[in-house]
């Protein structure tokens, strides 16, 4: 039997916080009933935490690193879609924050309002989203 990792985390925000409406929000089986409440945290925590987390122990690859970091921002974007669809904001806003921060290089072609990928914005089906929001495929929950 392998070992295991003991972290325990106790928070009490303020009953009528945001805080607490998003645990709230996370606790809630009926709003997505595919994933636990374990699950959702972990899934955030890993797209955000885990590939700076592997680099400050330093025992992985950078190739490695770098399919975390891949993972992770898809699941930031995935995310992302899945807001701008249930908030009714246009992509594009968010597009251009994210062109701020990371910029294209010369010659790349700028955000094309016919490309398949803003297609997929404007087609997207908030009912067949997974309501759980983040995930990302380099851990196994």
């Amino acid at each position: 039997m392998s070992k295991k990792k003991d972290f325990s985390w106790r928070h009490q925000p303020p009953l009528h916080s945001d805080k607490a409406k998003m645990f709230a929000y996370i606790q809630n089986r009926d709003l997505h009933p595919s994933q636990d409440t374990t699950a959702m945290i972990n899934a955030a925590l890993t797209a955000y935490y885990m590939p700076i987390a592997l680099l400050c122990e330093g025992n992985h690859s950078k190739e490695y690193l770098e399919l975390l970091l891949l993972d992770s921002a898809n699941a930031f974007a995935s995310q992302l879609s899945y807001l701008c669809a249930a908030l009714n904001v246009d992509s594009k806003r968010i597009g251009r924050v994210l062109c701020k921060a990371f910029p294209m290089g010369e010659g790349a072609q700028a955000f094309d309002e016919n490309s398949t990928q803003q297609d997929e914005f404007n087609n997207f089906e908030l009912t067949s989203w997974n309501m759980a929001g983040i995930t990302t495929d380099s851990e196994t929950f």
